[in-house]
């Protein structure tokens, strides 16, 4: 991957490039309104006069907000019909550096701009395949990040929480982890929606999605980064096949990029490698045994049936003192524990 000041991504309404050549402007269906607000986000364009606009007001306002981790504000008119949007600092800073505009960017996004692209230039290097680059930014923006104490502090639902303060609610993750990785030339986006670990009035959650080898998966920074500001990120949510998520959790499949998704896991899950994954528990605790002593923790991927705690003691018995685990499956319909001294 290399850094690119043009579009590196294909995505694709109704069977074109999105790139390619405005959608229809006769809006007249909430699939009409969604291929028109995917191609405003992706080729940077804030406002649109319309032929007809007849898709319900209610239907406007909920795709407006299914989007949300693209868009600030979003306003419509009927007469004459048209549509007008103000993106996220983020969004606006990659579009700008793909179309080379970055000099009409306000003071503070042109500085948010040469950060990203210095940012990039560091992490990436010649030679690294697509997902080393994803994991050496996934690493950064966790590493240089860390969810705020008051969720509404200024500027943390985007990338511009990120640059200037490292302060981020969910939205300003993705909205991070997206401007950063599309400039190391990886195809990313953003989705959300409701989940069972939201609080009360909350409006729901987001995270990123990301296409490898034309096939999209999930990942969730924030909630690998549960611990924040230089602390481990975690990777239990890193490369994940869409349906391996916990029922807890849900988004409007509509508003989704098209395009093929895993099926299930694969070996672009992080702890799908040869140290982490364990077909019995014998080897999970041989495995487990050799990550405490390289690392002082251990994460293992176990079979379905496997009890994590009866792994843990197993491995207890070899260790010289006490073990604790944790079960991250509640989240994942993933066998998924961590190993820590205590």
């Amino acid at each position: 991957p290399a850094i690119t000041a043009s579009p590196v991504r294909t995505v694709t309404v109704a069977g074109a490039d999105v790139t390619a050549g405005q959608p229809s402007l006769d809006l007249q269906t909430r699939e009409d309104l969604i291929a028109m607000l995917r191609w405003m986000i992706h080729t940077g364009t804030d406002s649109v006069a319309l032929q007809a606009l007849a898709v319900p007001r209610e239907a406007i306002r909920d795709v407006a907000d299914k989007y949300s981790n693209y868009i600030e504000s979003f306003g419509y008119n009927t007469d004459p019909a048209g549509i007008r949007v103000s993106f996220k600092p983020g969004v606006r800073v990659l579009n700008a550096l793909r179309s080379g505009t970055e000099a009409d960017l306000p003071v503070e996004e042109r500085a948010m701009a040469e950060r990203a692209v210095a940012i990039v230039s560091e992490l990436v290097k010649p030679g690294m395949s697509p997902e080393e680059a994803e994991l050496a930014v996934y690493n950064y923006v966790g590493n240089h990040c860390e969810y705020p104490a008051v969720a509404d502090a200024e500027g943390a639902g985007s990338a511009r929480g990120f640059f200037e303060n490292g302060l981020c609610t969910c939205a300003g993750y993705v909205d991070t982890f997206r401007l950063l990785a599309s400039l190391a030339g990886l195809e990313v986006e953003m989705i959300g929606g409701p989940t069972d670990r939201d609080l009360p009035g909350a409006k729901g959650h987001a995270w990123n999605l990301i296409r490898l080898d034309g096939v999209w998966y999930a990942l969730d920074l924030t909630w690998d980064d549960r611990l924040g500001g230089g602390s481990e990120v975690e990777h239990v949510f890193f490369n994940l096949p869409y349906n391996a998520f916990a029922d807890g959790r849900s988004s409007d499949a509509g508003c989704c990029p098209p395009g093929e998704y895993a099926a299930e896991v694969d070996g672009r899950y992080y702890f799908a490698g040869e140290a982490t994954r364990a077909g019995s528990v014998e080897a999970a605790v041989e495995k487990g045994l050799a990550q405490l002593e390289a690392k002082g923790t251990a994460w293992l991927w176990l079979p379905e049936a496997a009890d994590g705690e009866a792994v843990c003691r197993a491995m207890e018995a070899q260790y010289s003192g006490g073990l604790r685990w944790v079960d991250l499956s509640e989240q994942l319909k993933l066998n998924v524990i961590r190993v820590i001294p205590g």
